[in-house]
């Protein structure tokens, strides 16, 4: 039988076995305890850079038109998150969201620009594809095996990323009236899943990324520092309110028809949340509620010109690659946000309304070259050429 070979850590000069030791370079070996100790420096250097709440808005309103609510909200929950990182040994609350708001107003946009202003990985998800474990459909593991896969299965990392799970409503508790004889495995069963999750514990994910099943190997994920964000359009539940409420948090209901402005409105509270069908234990877990507005027609022409990422100069860099110089009139900037204004999908309908407008331009786009391309009308696609 082959002697083991007695080596030495290269930092602590302690004795062992290469077997016991690994080894880092060629011959070069390290103890256990140095093995955490670099491992735990490198990681501690590599934590996500602590951003104050300020500097945070200032960068989601490069990205995001408006919500200045929800954006405040978000930046002091990202900020509190970002010091939960560097400081896990305090065992701070954790501050999860839930924002509440219809479709097409800049909800997942939000999410996604918070995790790039942090520099976490992120994953996002749809509740309504979510069941419980062993029926058809997304375990609720499923939601960290993303996050793992974002971090490129940086464990470290994905224990202090974003887990964004949208269409929150859509999972709500069947009413007893609308009660089968079947499991209500896409609602409560659901929110009976998260529950464990969202408050912190160690979750074994598959390695596979695929559904759960016995013997398959799995990593265990603290969740304890993952920020958890929540969000649903809760269409319908203006309709469970009583006259009066209280523990308001904020959720704001009603609009002027001509102003797209919500006023003389009402908030929703933790009670409605619960009679929407929400348990009790879920709502609890989730502190921290936004509201995010639907966009006005103004909003909607802003969107399309003052982003970092707005539509409009995206459109005028491609016509620029053929030294077409492309202008859009006022007049069409705003007929473009009304058309999807009256869609009601918010400014998803933004690019479908502009694509539909340039689509005969683009196809002709030889005739324009080293010219002035102006739009005058949208979807009509009146245009002058000069």
């Amino acid at each position: 039988m082959e002697k083991e070979r007695i080596i030495e850590c290269a930092k602590c000069g302690k004795p062992g076995t290469e077997y016991e030791f690994k080894n880092i370079f060629e011959d070069t070996f390290l103890c256990p305890e140095c093995v955490d100790f670099f491992s735990q420096f490198q990681h501690e250097y590599l934590d996500p850079e602590i951003k104050y709440p300020k500097e945070i808005k200032k960068e989601l309103d490069k990205y995001i038109v408006g919500q200045d609510e929800a954006k405040k909200t978000l930046s002091n929950a990202l900020f509190q998150h970002l010091v939960r990182c560097r400081n896990v040994k305090e065992n701070f609350n954790k501050s999860n969201v839930l924002l509440l708001g219809p479709s097409g107003c800049g909800k997942t946009l939000l999410v996604e620009t918070l995790a790039k202003i942090a520099g976490v990985p992120v994953s996002i998800n749809s509740a309504t594809s979510l069941t419980e474990s062993g029926y058809v459909g997304e375990d609720v593991e499923k939601v960290l095996s993303r996050l793992l896969i974002n971090a490129e299965m940086d464990l470290y990392r994905a224990e202090r990323g974003i887990v964004y799970i949208d269409e929150i409503d859509k999972i709500a508790r069947k009413s007893k009236e609308n009660m089968s004889i079947t499991r209500d495995v896409g609602g409560e069963g659901v929110q009976q899943s998260l529950l464990k999750m969202i408050d912190g514990a160690v979750i074994d994910v598959p390695m596979s990324g695929a559904r759960k099943h016995p013997g398959e190997q799995c990593i265990p994920v603290k969740t304890n520092n993952i920020l958890f964000i929540f969000s649903g359009a809760f269409e319908g539940i203006s309709d469970l309110k009583p006259e009066t409420h209280e523990n308001s948090i904020g959720f704001e209901i009603g609009k002027n028809p001509e102003t797209n402005a919500l006023e003389n409105t009402t908030e929703i509270t933790t009670e409605d949340l619960i009679n929407f069908g929400l348990i009790k234990e879920f709502v609890g877990r989730i502190p921290v509620v936004a509201t995010v507005k639907p966009l006005s027609i103004s909003a909607l022409k802003r969107i399309l010109t003052e982003p970092e990422n707005a539509l409009i100069p995206k459109y005028k860099r491609l016509f620029d690659k053929l030294n077409i110089n492309l202008e859009f009139t006022e007049k069409a900037l705003t007929e473009i946000a009304e058309a999807a204004y009256r869609q009601g999908t918010g400014a998803r309908a933004l690019k479908s309304i502009v694509e539909k407008t340039l689509e005969d331009h683009i196809f002709n786009i030889r005739k324009y070259s080293k010219r002035k391309l102006i739009i005058i009308e949208a979807v009509s696609k009146k245009i002058t050429a000069a």
